[in-house]
């Protein structure tokens, strides 16, 4: 199923199309964008959760100036909702127009092939909060599984992929775990002397 042609995104109406540095990461990629005359650091993030029909899309922006600023956020979507059957003529379906609409209620936008039931939807989380916190974490694991990598998407630190530690970078973090061959409850601890400790509780199924 194609959804659509791309995506575009600008900050203070100046399009993000290069990046200046890419990292590749087993979840979530990052894209750098060092925009000089605007004194912003964009990194862009984009994964596909398990089991859900959609992209996730996160804009991290760091303000390189001493003063605080504002900064407009633009997102474009340029729609083309159709089966790859459909666009080679082979199912004999009569395809629509994109017809768009947004919905006031939800904050969203949605778009939908005006012949047939092919619908996409896309929008912003109204959440989205200034992250500065660098503290270091501590992570640890109990059951059948351990930690193999840590790291926190800064392309600058020095601090080592392996390990249990590692301090957050604007307010993220990140640990791969890999899990055991025994069907049991696992259990990651995250610890740090200025939040509140956090367990997830995680399942290793056959």
């Amino acid at each position: 199923m194609k959804i659509c042609d791309g995506f575009f995104l600008a900050i203070d109406d100046v399009p993000l199309r290069e990046s200046d540095a890419y990292e590749a990461h087993p979840v979530a990629p990052a894209f750098h964008y060092r925009m000089q005359e605007q004194g912003l650091h964009v990194v862009r993030r984009q994964f596909i959760p398990d089991g859900v029909g959609g992209c996730v899309i996160e804009l991290t922006i760091e303000n390189l100036k001493n003063a605080p600023r504002m900064a407009e956020v633009s997102f474009t979507v340029r729609t083309d909702i159709l089966t790859v059957a459909a666009a080679r003529g082979e199912d004999g379906l009569e395809l629509g127009r994109d017809v768009g609409e947004y919905d006031e209620k939800t904050q969203a936008f949605y778009a939908r092939d005006s012949r047939n039931p092919w619908h996409a939807v896309w929008g912003a989380d109204t959440k989205s909060r200034v992250l500065s916190a660098d503290q270091k974490l501590t992570f640890r694991v109990s059951g059948d599984a351990e930690i193999v990598a840590v790291d926190n998407g800064n392309i600058q630190s020095d601090e080592l992929a392996v390990g249990s530690e590692r301090n957050l970078f604007l307010g993220s973090a990140l640990v791969i775990l890999r899990a055991g061959t025994t069907p049991s409850e696992v259990v990651l601890e995250v610890e740090s002397p200025n939040y509140k400790t956090k367990k997830i509780k995680l399942t290793i199924e056959k």
